[in-house]
């Protein structure tokens, strides 16, 4: 058997050498074919490549190009070494190794298909570039020349030339169009869809550009919405906007939470922030300002810094630069106005004409529609105050009140055409529809339907009631009447300090009056007929009668049933009928300590007699203490004025004789003790 052995395989040695072109190996003696080195031929057995597993195979050192194994775990099959990695050759699962053709295929399904059946991306290359990729296990869609080139995310669809081609880990993107996201690296959640769109995007999450070139300057401004053909164009750190319409928020560069919404509306907006416009050009010079809302065709159009305004309307306040806190509601409401602040305007026209008026209030139809620099204005009424211009400070409420007022100040007309014919009057006050119709004069006062109509120069008058005083044509008249009657109820002229009333005056009347001109009459018969009170925190109240230019015998009567009870004469004195009392309850008192030493005191004060300066007071000689003596010895008794005046509580002086008398009475018996006893001796 060995001898058979070194036979054969020194045969098969003969045979190998033997072979010039390459090696056979069959069992019919055929010869290899020349353009093979190895040609093996059988019908009835295979070649046996060797079977490893994926780790095995994994673990081959340097292994050669072209080697071939075959895997026997996990995804079996043939596996060739391509230079760089082992690609897999084909598998039972995989169908012939002729592959998919160009010219068509059939049978397209779970078993024929293009694919991997890996982890390995499905990868599309144009000269050696990447033209497609798709991934099953980190998820991601990438369609276009060197489209998410560089991406590692997951949940990203990235569709256009080098659309993303910059992004390595920002996930959750979807970037459609030429160049779209180019630039964009860890920037997530983001939609481009339109060529350039979101080009220079970095970092910045959560954006939505749609349109061409919309977003395209954007690097880490996130949360925005970008809607319209470049717009938000330069915006590069702007957050939280959103600009919808053609060339809308075009400039914005970091402004942010604007709301844009029209053809260029906020088309020159860089930095400002918080504000909305929409509609056609509105708000488009709009640059650094914040807080403005403008609604309307080309409202706000001209703003450039004004701050915190509401203007809703189209043309409203179109011509605005640099005012603040302004509310124009209307169109053309405020369309002059450029720098006057603190302005409410409210109705089509209103205030239109208003260039730096500041703190005006307008509300109707062409309300102060001629203003340009008054202030502190109120106006509400269509064509209220509609020809002021430079008027301040008035308050013009009722269809075309103070219509004719042009540089008028401090005004106040409330009616139907109340004031209508003032122009340059000032500090009137006209209530009532018509009132003070054609007054141009000052500080006038006319209430009522009709007061005043016809005055039309006259100052410092007040009517009061429907059609008071309109025939007066002067001033500093009172009226106070229910008519055209030029004798009112009551009449006045302040110039001489004149009244007059052309009827009776009463209180609670009682019978047709043929008394004084004047009475208070009571009827209740508890409540009195003349009250004076303070105040709860009151110290002083005085009654005064006085005798100047009337007659010397001026008095206060206090009567009953014809007897004359009290009587205060204008000299000082005083008659009582009755007794008087005063109050010594003691209940009402606290601190009660007995006089002392009231004898030695009475003794050191004088009584005296006198008559006084004043020739006024009663002629007559009196009797009394001199007040700065008594004051020394009983304070208590002497008040003293706030002009220094003193007075004396002579009544007071009754306990103060008592105790002293008391006093000297006990100072008698004690002497009329010691005289008894010297007799008994």
């Amino acid at each position: 058997m060995k001898k058979f052995f070194l036979l054969w395989k020194t045969v098969f040695i003969f045979s190998v050498v033997y072979a010039q072109q390459g090696v056979a190996i069959n069992t019919d003696g055929s010869n290899a074919d020349n353009s093979a080195l190895l040609d093996i031929k059988s019908t009835a057995k295979g070649i046996l490549i060797p079977r490893l597993t994926a780790a095995q195979k994994t673990a081959i050192a340097a292994p050669a190009t072209g080697l071939l194994v075959y895997q026997i775990d996990a995804a079996t099959g043939f596996y060739f070494f391509n230079g760089s990695a082992w690609a897999p050759v084909s598998s039972a699962a995989q169908g012939p190794l002729s592959g998919w053709t160009t010219t068509g295929n059939t049978g397209t399904d779970s078993t024929n298909f293009i694919g991997t059946i890996d982890n390995s991306p499905l990868v599309g290359k144009v000269n050696g570039e990447q033209i497609f990729r798709f991934s099953g296990n980190t998820p991601a869609t990438l369609v276009g020349y060197m489209a998410g080139k560089n991406n590692q995310a997951s949940y990203n669809t990235f569709y256009g030339y080098k659309a993303g081609s910059s992004n390595t880990t920002g996930d959750g993107n979807i970037f459609i169009g030429h160049l779209s996201g180019l630039v964009n690296t860890t920037g997530r959640q983001n939609l481009f869809i339109g060529n350039f769109n979101g080009s220079s995007n970095t970092t910045g999450n959560y954006n939505e550009f749609i349109g061409f070139q919309a977003g395209q300057n954007n690097s880490s401004g996130y949360e925005n919405i970008f809607n319209g053909y470049q717009s938000g164009q330069l915006n590069t750190t702007g957050y939280q906007n959103y600009f919808s319409g053609m060339y809308s928020g075009n400039s914005n560069t970091s402004g942010y939470q604007n709301h844009f919404d029209g053809y260029k509306a906020g088309g020159f907006n860089s930095i400002g922030n918080q504000n909305h416009f929409s509609g056609f050009f509105a708000g488009f010079h709009n640059s650094t300002a914040n807080g403005n809302q403008f609604i309307g065709f080309e409202s706000g159009y001209s703003n450039t810094t004004g701050a915190a305004n509401l203007f809703i309307g189209n043309l409203a306040g179109y011509s605005n630069t640099t005012a603040s806190n302004n509310h124009f509601i209307g169109n053309g409401a405020g369309f002059s106005n450029t720098t006057g602040s603190g302005n409410h305007f409210e109705g089509d026209e209103a205030g239109y004409h208003n260039t730096y008026g500041t703190d005006n209030y307008f509300s109707g139809y062409f309300s102060g529609y001629s203003n340009t620099s008054g202030y502190q204005n109120l106006f509400v009424g269509n064509k209220a105050g509609m020809s002021n211009t430079e008027g301040k400070l008035n308050h013009f409420v009722g269809y075309q009140a103070g219509y004719f007022t042009t540089t008028g100040e401090n005004n106040y007309f409330s009616g139907f055409r109340a004031g209508y014919n003032n122009k340059t009057g000032s500090t009137n006050v006209f209530i009532g529809n018509f009132a003070g119709y054609n007054n141009n004069g000052y500080e006038n006062y006319f209430s009522g339907w009709s007061a005043g109509f016809n005055n039309v120069n006259g100052s410092d008058n007040v009517f009061i009631g429907m059609s008071a005083g309109s025939n007066e044509m002067g001033s500093n008249k009172l009226y106070i009447s229910n008519s055209q009657t030029s004798s009112p109820l009551i009449y006045g002229d302040f110039s001489s300090q004149f009244l007059r009333f052309n009827g009776v005056a009463e209180i609670n009347k009682i019978t047709t009056n043929t008394g004084p001109i004047l009475q208070l009459v009571e009827t209740a018969d508890q409540f009195g007929v003349l009250s004076f009170k303070n105040a709860s925190k009151g110290t002083v109240w005085k009654l005064k009668a006085q005798s100047t230019d009337i007659y010397q015998t001026s008095e206060v009567v206090f009567e009953y049933g014809g007897i004359s009870a009290l009587q205060l004469w204008g000299a000082g004195n005083a008659t009582l009928a009755g007794t008087l009392t005063q109050n010594s309850d003691v209940r009402l008192k606290e601190n009660i300590v007995p006089l002392q030493n009231s004898l030695d005191k009475v003794r050191n004060i004088s009584g005296y007699t006198y008559n006084w300066k004043d020739s006024t007071r009663d002629k007559s000689q009196q009797v009394g203490f001199i007040a700065q003596e008594l004051e020394k010895e009983f304070p208590q008794l002497v008040k003293t004025d706030e002009k220094g005046m003193k007075s004396v509580a002579y009544a007071n002086m009754t306990p103060i004789l008592v105790q002293a008398i008391k006093e000297q009475q006990q100072q008698i018996d004690e002497l009329r003790r010691e005289v008894e006893e010297l007799k008994k001796k």
